[in-house]
């Protein structure tokens, strides 16, 4: 009797940390090159993304390759950030990211072209 309400609470605290209903964006699902879904909010009038494992990954697998301290970078969601910005056809760098919670990082990106060289 016990089990189910324990599965019951586990899968409403995974589904808290990562929700996403409080952004302005349409929320995406994007698969990264073959890796798992993720879920990406894009509020381009900020250049800003927002990044979650998606809800299946976080109750079936290991969701600790998203969890960062603070300051920290995490390669597997940059990867995914410029993975979703090349796929929409922009070629963007990322500018900062930040872990929100231990389940969501948002990116700031700039997508303006590169400074050309002066002509000598």
């Amino acid at each position: 009797m016990r089990l189910p309400l324990i599965g019951f609470v586990l899968v409403a605290l995974l589904s808290n940390c990562a929700r996403m209903d409080d952004l302005a964006g349409e929320v995406t699902s994007f698969e990264a090159d073959g890796d798992d879904l993720y879920r990406i909010v894009d509020e381009p009038a900020d250049n800003k993304l927002v990044i979650t494992p998606s809800l299946s990954r976080l109750a079936t697998q290991n969701a600790a390759p998203f969890m960062a301290l603070a300051g920290a970078k995490n390669p597997v969601v940059e990867k995914v950030a410029l993975s979703y910005l090349g796929k929409s056809g922009r070629a963007c760098r990322l500018v900062a990211g930040n872990p929100v919670s231990d389940m969501r990082w948002e990116y700031t990106y700039d997508c303006s072209p590169p400074a050309k060289l002066a002509a000598r």
